[in-house]
């Protein structure tokens, strides 16, 4: 019902090898060693449904039995039960089950009985064998994903490079600057001095005023 499995770990590599238990769900995996143990999936399986149905003489008590889809179960006269399939909801009566008898002389035949109404069977098939549905037990199969980042300290180091770049983007005033020397004599030279900036001109206009005299 939590969607949660139980997960061992043997790491043979160690000496004495380690072994390492945790229930794993959706959002907490387990981790060792950089790898990591995710759970994917989470289905049931209808071929490991363990069915539980009693079989008794007609009128008598007899012992439960846990049987998987297709799985037979031998009577001491020769006959023989198969479940065949599970119906959460037949027409309306609550769970079903669908079982094939083999008779000891080899004829077969189908019923279905119900387990909200556990004398169906008797009241209505009125055979030699009652057959009375108990419940069944869903046995799921978890998909395990296992996952490895190599050099993560690498990955993580160019997400927090990416980040600063983007902060000096967004947040920073980028300034340019121009020189240009023009000789106009042997002994005279002329300066021509600009810049640019994308963001905060009066703050740099205050700057390069101070750029120009400083040079003068």
């Amino acid at each position: 019902m939590d969607f949660e499995s139980d997960l061992t770990l043997i790491d043979a590599n160690e000496v004495p090898p380690t072994t390492i238990k945790q229930t794993i769900k959706v959002n907490q995996p387990l981790q060792h060693k950089g790898y990591t143990f995710y759970q994917a999936s989470y289905q049931p399986m209808p071929s490991e449904t363990q069915i539980k149905l009693m079989i008794a003489p007609h009128g008598e008590t007899g012992q439960a039995h846990f049987l998987a889809i297709g799985e037979k179960m031998q009577m001491p006269d020769g006959d023989a039960f198969i479940p065949m399939e599970i119906m959460e909801d037949y027409g309306g009566l609550g769970a079903a089950v669908k079982i094939k008898q083999i008779k000891s002389n080899g004829q077969s035949t189908s019923f279905v009985v119900f387990r909200q109404y556990p004398d169906f069977d008797k009241l209505v098939r009125r055979d030699k064998w009652n057959v009375y549905f108990q419940g069944f037990d869903q046995v799921y199969a978890t998909g395990v994903s296992v996952g490895k980042v190599p050099y993560i300290q690498l990955v993580f180091g160019g997400f927090c490079v990416m980040f600063v770049g983007l902060f000096m983007a967004f947040y920073m005033s980028h300034r340019r600057y121009f020189f240009r020397i023009k000789r106009l004599s042997n002994d005279n030279c002329e300066l021509l001095i600009s810049g640019i900036a994308r963001r905060h001109a009066e703050a740099f206009a205050e700057e390069f005023k101070q750029i120009t005299d400083r040079i003068k």
